[in-house]
């Protein structure tokens, strides 16, 4: 979920200490697309481990005086003929707040010094089975320095007790571990998001993404003409890397086949540890009271009236769907003009994938979100298709805990490389906020989807990434059952003879979507505002630009017991912890949007999603009936953990969609 790099250069590697500090610095601005809410360095001296760590994005931290103060001191060792050793972390926050220096990478304890990209997925149950050990921090990384440390208190030798602590860990997790009386860097990475490049003799270079290590490279002409890529190590996961700092080389071990004579280098004077984190003066926060009690004292909804709700007789959409017509028999239009469309088949995305498959190397790109469908499709691209796939995720701040765990375990199991783009979060929260107050002052139906705007970048950054690892394609998981034209269709666009498309709109409605939104951002000056680029360019790439992948359920059937059995019985998948529902569980914004809905039109997504089964012929009416009953309940954690998250007082905001929308 983070991003880790190092650079370890040697007297012998005949480089200038400008070149070093070039790359260094390019390391840290390229890695900072992983993560934006915090960043830290560790460079290592004969003497001492130097740490610096702040809850700012990279490109800020490296401007600072305690960054330039320690990386001045790395350099110049370097010109007094020691050893160069440099690695840095960004971070994105997945668990300890960032506004604790003990939180952030590296994470320091024992004498040791850890940097780790991902998430521990049984950090909780590592703790509550060894409780003897002390816990300090929030971070999941602390667990494994503590594991670490009492495997040395009983058998001190290092890699052995890495190896055995890691073999505990669960999910996609990658390591790059310091100790004070240790003259190496060692290295794991659980699903494969680490690369390794020894240059030439006393120069070596980490990192947590390719690209990141590449494009560095190429950043400094000098290194560019001498790095062989056809060199790069991209890591097993059953093997640790151990790097010796005083001459750069690279050592691998298999499991088991480290020996007890390992004893190469190791200093004979501890290093201590130098934390130059200054105290960081906290920001203030409006403190909200957004208790349970209070929430759901004021979640109304009328489920009597909405049960009574004229529907489809062959569907489920009710009368209060936007532009719904029903014939003589009571038919709706959506169910009239229903044409199933044919899959291809599993056979033809087989030949197809044989176009691309390039064996030994990642071939496609799977988008994965954490939720239901997204799991589902890694395992089987990997797992039934046979391709090699490495995992993206977008993650614009509303990703749910669940569906990050799910990303690590399903990403740890199946080894798979997984590369998470994290936007500028706190921005993206602010976006957020300023729009849902500016709908609150003026609420209207039709305005709903700018809550949802910033997640659009996840098209942009599938497509970067596509050509930036030169993989053969994109595959996403979504399927033609989540098509939901009802948010549109509030705003007055009729796509009723186009209902089979999942995303875009005709150049005709989307230009009528412009107008429209036109109209209530005048009409409600609120709306104007610095969120207003950010929506244009969600508003493009959502309904404008091209598709440039493949959809995996145009290929196979979507087969809900079945895909929820595999993930959970395979790679024990989180779902919802409120309702029955298991869609949008990655989606934080999904309790809030769908509670308006409901309120407003007494349906919301899922009664579109099981009105699109039935007519698939995967759902009788009687059973979706009750399916959207319990799927419909919008819980009151769900809800807190939105609010809590967008800084916005729950209990008015919720007594203002319950005095404006007043029929359910």
């Amino acid at each position: 979920m983070c991003g880790i790099f190092g650079i370890v250069a040697s007297s012998e590697s005949n480089l200038d200490q400008k070149d070093l500090r070039r790359l260094i610095l390019a390391f840290f601005k390229l890695s900072e697309r992983r993560g934006k809410d915090a960043s830290g360095l560790i460079a290592v001296g004969p003497e001492s481990f130097d740490v610096y760590k702040s809850p700012i994005r990279a490109s800020k931290m490296i401007q600072t005086k305690y960054f330039g103060e320690i990386l001045d001191d790395a350099l110049k060792r370097y010109g007094e003929g020691k050893s160069f050793c440099v690695s840095g972390h960004t971070r994105m926050v997945t668990g300890g707040s960032e506004s604790s220096s003990h939180n952030n990478q590296p994470v320091l304890k024992d004498e040791m010094a850890l940097l780790h990209n991902g998430i521990i997925v049984n950090e909780s149950i590592l703790w509550s089975n060894n409780t003897h050990l002390k816990r300090k921090f929030e971070v999941d990384s602390e667990i494994l320095l503590s594991l670490i440390s009492e495997k040395e208190s009983v058998n001190p030798n290092l890699l052995r007790s890495l190896r055995d602590s890691i073999s505990q860990v669960k999910g996609a997790n990658t390591f790059a571990l310091f100790r004070n009386n240790e003259n190496f860097i060692y290295l794991n990475s659980s699903n494969r998001s680490l690369y390794l490049l020894c240059i030439d003799r006393g120069l070596t270079l980490f990192s947590s993404e390719k690209n990141v290590l590449t494009n560095g490279i190429k950043s400094v002409s000098k290194f560019a003409k001498r790095a062989d890529l056809s060199k790069l190590i991209h890591a097993d996961p059953k093997s640790i890397y151990k790097i010796n700092i005083s001459n750069a080389f690279i050592k691998e071990y298999f499991s088991g086949n480290e020996t007890k004579s390992e004893k190469e280098n190791t200093l004979e004077k501890n290093r201590t540890i130098k934390d130059s984190t200054p105290a960081v003066k906290q920001d203030s926060f409006v403190i909200l009271d957004n208790s349970f009690s209070k929430i759901e004292l004021e979640l109304k909804l009328n489920t009597e009236k909405i049960k009574n709700l004229k529907r489809c007789s062959r569907c489920i959409l009710p009368e209060t769907f936007p532009n719904i017509t029903f014939n003589s028999e009571g038919v709706c239009q959506y169910c009239t003009s229903f044409e199933k469309i044919p899959l291809m088949g599993l056979e033809n995305l087989i030949d197809l994938s044989k176009n691309f498959h390039t064996p030994n190397r990642e071939d496609c790109l799977i988008p994965l979100s954490g939720g239901r469908d997204s799991c589902y499709g890694l395992h089987f691209v990997k797992e039934e298709v046979g391709l090699n796939p490495v995992a993206f995720t977008y993650d614009w701040g509303f990703v749910t805990d669940q569906a990050r765990r799910n990303i690590s375990r399903i990403c740890g199991e199946l080894n798979v490389e997984h590369i998470l783009v994290a936007a500028d979060i706190r921005r993206k929260r602010q976006n957020v906020r300023k729009n849902v107050s500016a709908w609150l002052a003026k609420p209207d139906v039709s305005m709903v989807p700018l809550f949802m705007a910033g997640d659009k970048f996840f098209f942009k950054y599938a497509s970067i990434l596509k050509k930036e690892m030169k993989l053969s394609s994109i595959i996403f998981s979504q399927n033609a059952l989540e098509m939901t034209n009802f948010k549109t269709g509030f705003a007055n666009i009729d796509e009723t003879s186009k209902h089979k498309k999942l995303h875009g709109l005709s150049a005709s409605n989307q230009l009528r979507l412009i107008v429209h939104y036109t109209k209530n951002f005048l009409s409600n000056p609120k709306y104007i505002n610095d969120t207003l680029a950010d929506t244009a360019l969600a508003y493009m790439y959502y309904y404008m630009k091209g598709r440039d992948y493949l959809l995996l359920f145009d290929y196979i059937e979507w087969e809900e017991e079945k895909i929820i059995a595999t993930i959970k019985d395979t790679y024990d998948w989180e779902g919802s912890v409120e309702g029955r529902s298991t869609w949008r569980i990655g989606d934080g914004t999904a309790p809030f949007y769908n509670y308006i809905y409901l309120k407003h039109s007494g349906f919301c997504e899922n009664d579109t999603f099981r009105s699109n089964q039935i007519r698939a012929g995967l759902l009788d009416r009687k059973t979706a009936l009750n399916y959207v009953l319990q799927e419909n309940v919008i819980g009151a954690e769900s809800l807190k953990w939105y609010f809590d998250t967008i800084s916005i007082n729950a209990q008015s905001a919720l007594q203002v969609i319950n005095s404006t929308f007043t029929k359910f």
